[in-house]
C-alpha cells in the first residue's frame, strides 16, 4: 500500500482560510448580541470555534492573530451569562496578543461593571441590572460594533 503525502497549503491559503472562519464565528455573534438568537446559534458557534481552536491554536506562524480564538470565545461565554470564564478568556487574548486592546478593555470593564443603583442591592436584581446593559452593547452604540468593524492584521 502506497503512502501518500498530504501536501499543506501555503501559509497563505491557511491564513486567509483561518480569517474567513473567525469572520463567519464573528457574524454569528453579532446575531447572538441581538438577543433573538436560538440556543442552537450558540452551540454551532462554539463547535465552529472549538474546531478552530483545535486547528490553529498551536499554529506559530498565525502568530498574534490566534488571539481571535480566545477573544471570540470570551464574547461567546459573555454572552451567555458566562463572566468568569469571559474574563479568563480574554485576559489569554491579551497575553496572546502581546499588549492590551480597546476591545479587551471594554469587554473586562462590562463584565466588572457594578450596578451603580442603589435600587439593585438583591442578588437576582443586580443579575438584571447587569443583563439590561450587556443588551445594550448591540448596535451601532455598542462596543461590539467595534468588535465586528476590526480585521484581523
Amino acid at each position: 500500500m502506497e503512502r501518500y503525502r498530504v501536501m499543506e497549503l501555503p501559509h497563505s491559503k491557511l491564513r486567509e482560510e483561518y480569517t474567513n472562519e473567525i469572520k463567519v464565528i464573528e457574524a454569528n455573534i453579532k446575531d447572538i448580541a441581538s438577543g433573538d438568537a436560538p440556543q442552537e446559534l450558540y452551540n454551532y458557534s462554539q463547535n465552529k470555534l472549538d474546531k478552530l481552536a483545535e486547528r490553529f491554536q498551536y499554529y506559530e506562524k498565525l502568530g498574534t492573530a490566534r488571539y481571535k480564538l480566545y477573544e471570540l470565545q470570551a464574547i461567546l461565554y459573555y454572552f451567555q451569562n458566562k463572566d468568569n470564564d469571559a474574563l479568563a478568556f480574554i485576559k489569554q487574548a491579551i497575553k496572546m496578543k502581546g499588549e492590551s486592546y480597546k476591545r479587551a478593555e471594554q469587554l473586562i470593564n462590562q463584565i466588572n461593571d457594578t450596578p451603580k443603583e442603589p435600587q439593585a442591592s438583591t442578588k437576582s436584581e443586580k443579575e438584571l441590572t447587569k443583563a439590561k446593559k450587556r443588551k445594550k452593547l448591540v448596535g451601532l452604540d455598542g462596543w461590539l460594533a467595534f468588535f465586528t468593524l476590526h480585521t484581523l492584521s
